[in-house]
């Protein structure tokens, strides 16, 4: 099991959200399946970067990202991560 604090956001979620999931399944779909809604304008197909987020801590739960990812994430900052692509369980 993973916990994950969802900082407070104005527009996603004002008062921040603790979630508890197991691995398998990716940031976004973590959030959205709580009522987060995660802008995923691709349709969670890597080819957009609307579903950014900045990882703060706990790198090590998460699987590295692809070179596709990576792509996408050039100009961004280096915490930066795709939620649509930020898979829960070891990083690998």
């Amino acid at each position: 099991m993973v916990t994950l604090i969802v900082l407070p956001n104005i527009y996603l979620c004002p008062l921040g959200l603790i979630l508890t999931a197991v691995g398998g399944i990716s940031l976004c779909d973590l959030m959205l399946n709580e009522g987060v809604n995660v802008p995923h304008l691709c349709g969670k197909a890597c080819v957009c970067s609307s579903c950014i987020v900045n990882i703060k801590q706990g790198a090590e739960v998460i699987r590295i990202a692809t070179n596709s990812e990576k792509a996408l994430l050039a100009t961004n900052r280096s915490d930066s991560r795709l939620s649509c692509q930020t898979v829960l369980g070891k990083a690998c």
